[in-house]
């Protein structure tokens, strides 16, 4: 073979190995575009939109019937395994007696985070970038920034199942103030956000994360007190929202109850004031690369305070005064919605 005809052959060999490379890059680049979205949620039953298919003061037949159920189970559980479901002391076994008997209260399809609405975050998301969305669903009864291992654990579990994922696309963290209601000090609360938001970046540094600050239940609970949330019926006495808060001890701990003084009620504010500063400060130390976050590559934004849009929050609320209704889920949905999408428009 001529020197001139071995130069051709190199150079035909090459244009083919480039277009061949060239093709196989537009390949996966196609397929990346493709892939689904994947977003981790770590929240509590707010996310599993517990009883968001009724209203304060209106609870409907199918209420009714859980309420049955529930005091049934919570007898049971009492006699049993003596865990009384007022009884708060206990965060790690209050929140695992929850979730574990009492998940029938959960109507995930009406959830802001995990729904199928069209005000929920899946639906959004992929309305917007054209691609499915994979949920990564780490909830449960009574979630905390002091119980967050757990979802750390459960988000570690999948990432473990799906290697060819490098890090989630985004991670929601939202805790509407269980950390709060079990009435954690602040140095605890200073040091359990610290670590659930260091523990997501050193594993995941080039994730995404949307945090949301904790509501203010102080104003939630204390102006829904006098409420009638069930009205007699049949067999069931009237219940108001203090009623219910006794059954359920959400308030004992921080001690929200009737005739609780304005002093107090403001003492507790204050208290939600610095837990969500706390919350801010590490936001504002990942979004500058301060240590622990140094080597952090994504974005993380803070969400608005979470309040009614108009109106008393018991126009937002289910039966049980705590979890919001319908409603509420749709006006949870567009105030984190104004933040996550700001993530994916910039992609």
């Amino acid at each position: 073979m001529s020197s001139l005809r071995k130069h051709i052959v190199s150079i035909i060999s090459f244009v083919s190995l480039t277009m061949e490379t060239s093709l196989n890059a537009q390949i996966q680049n196609e397929f990346e575009e493709r892939d689904p979205i994947v977003v981790a949620i770590m929240s509590d039953s707010v996310a599993q939109g517990v009883w968001a298919d009724s209203e304060l003061g209106a609870p409907g037949i199918n209420f009714y019937f859980e309420l049955i159920r529930t005091d049934l189970v919570s007898k049971m559980l009492e006699a049993f395994t003596g865990f009384k479901t007022s009884d708060l002391s206990d965060a790690d076994r209050y929140s695992r007696m929850m979730d574990r008997h009492f998940a029938y209260s959960t109507r995930r399809s009406y959830s802001a985070l995990l729904g199928n609405q069209e005000y929920s975050l899946p639906k959004r998301i992929s309305a917007l970038t054209g691609r499915g969305v994979e949920l990564v669903d780490t909830s449960f009864f009574a979630g905390c920034f002091h119980l967050s291992p757990l979802n750390l654990k459960r988000l570690a579990s999948y990432m473990k199942k799906h290697p060819e994922q490098k890090d989630p696309d985004l991670v929601v963290v939202s805790f509407s103030g269980m950390d709060f209601i079990f009435n954690s000090p602040i140095g605890d609360f200073e040091a359990d956000v610290r670590a659930l938001f260091s523990n997501i970046v050193l594993k995941y540094p080039s994730t995404n994360i949307v945090v949301t600050p904790l509501a203010d239940v102080v104003s939630l609970m204390s102006s829904s007190l006098a409420k009638v949330t069930i009205p007699g019926h049949l067999l069931f006495p009237t219940l108001t929202c203090a009623d219910y808060y006794k059954r359920i001890g959400i308030g004992s701990l921080v001690g929200i109850r009737p005739g609780v003084s304005e002093d107090h009620l403001l003492e507790l504010r204050e208290k939600i004031d610095v837990m969500n500063a706390i919350i801010a400060r590490e936001l504002g130390g990942m979004a500058a690369r301060l240590n622990p976050y140094q080597d952090y590559r994504g974005r993380a934004l803070g969400v608005a305070k979470i309040e009614p849009p108009i109106g008393p929050w018991s126009d937002y609320l289910s039966p049980d005064c705590f979890h919001p209704n319908i409603n509420g889920q749709k006006a949870f949905g567009d105030l984190i919605w104004g933040r996550v999408r700001e993530i994916f428009a910039a992609h």
